[in-house]
C-alpha cells in the first residue's frame, strides 16, 4: 500500500458514509411518510445537496491526486467540506436532542451518526494537510528538525539534519557561499 493511501485512508471513509447519510436524508424528507412542512423538507434538500456536491469534489480531488500531494486549493476544498460537516452537525445533534416528538432510539441512533460524520470529518481535515514534520514526505530526516549554522545543515543523514536541497528551501541564509 503507497504511502499517500496509507495516510489519506479516512478521506475515502469521509466521501462513503457523507454520501450515504445525506442520500438518506434527502430520501427520507422526501417520503410519503414525512410530516415535515414543505419548507423543511427544502431547508434538508439543500443542505444535504451542499454536502454531497462537497463529497463528490472530495472524491474527485482524492482520484485527481491520487499519486501526489493535495494542491493548496485542493487542502482548501476539503477542509470546507469537512468544516461544513461539523457546522451541520453541531446544529442539527442540539436540535434533535431538544425535539421532545423525537423519541428516545431515534436521537441515540441520530446522534451516533452525527459523532461519527464529525470524527471522519476531523480526520478529513487533519489529512488534507501537509503530512507533520518527521514523517516520510518532508523533506527531515529526524524528528526534530534541527538545523545547525546556515552554512552547515549537512546531508550526513543523523537524527535532526535537513538534506542539502530541504535546507537551501528553508532558508535564503542556507545558500549563501553554495
Amino acid at each position: 500500500m503507497s504511502h499517500l493511501l496509507r495516510r489519506r485512508w479516512p478521506i475515502p471513509l469521509f466521501i462513503i458514509w457523507s454520501g450515504f447519510i445525506w442520500v438518506t436524508r434527502i430520501l427520507n424528507a422526501w417520503a410519503p411518510t414525512s410530516e415535515e412542512s414543505t419548507t423543511a423538507k427544502l431547508v434538508s434538500t439543500v443542505t444535504a445537496g451542499a454536502l454531497l456536491i462537497g463529497a463528490v469534489a472530495a472524491a474527485a480531488i482524492l482520484v485527481r491526486a491520487r499519486a501526489r500531494d493535495f494542491a493548496p486549493t485542493e487542502t482548501l476544498v476539503l477542509r470546507v467540506v469537512a468544516g461544513a460537516t461539523v457546522a451541520v452537525w453541531a446544529v442539527r445533534i442540539p436540535l434533535i436532542v431538544a425535539d421532545p416528538g423525537h423519541v428516545v432510539g431515534f436521537k441515540v441512533v441520530h446522534v451516533a451518526l452525527g459523532v461519527l460524520s464529525v470524527v471522519l470529518a476531523v480526520l478529513t481535515w487533519r489529512r488534507a494537510g501537509p503530512a507533520p514534520i518527521g514523517s516520510s514526505r518532508s523533506g527531515l530526516s529526524g524528528s526534530s528538525g534541527s538545523v545547525g549554522s546556515a552554512g552547515s545543515a549537512g546531508s550526513s543523514g543523523s537524527a535532526g539534519s535537513i538534506d542539502g536541497a530541504a535546507a537551501r528551501a528553508v532558508s535564503p541564509a542556507a545558500n549563501v557561499g553554495r
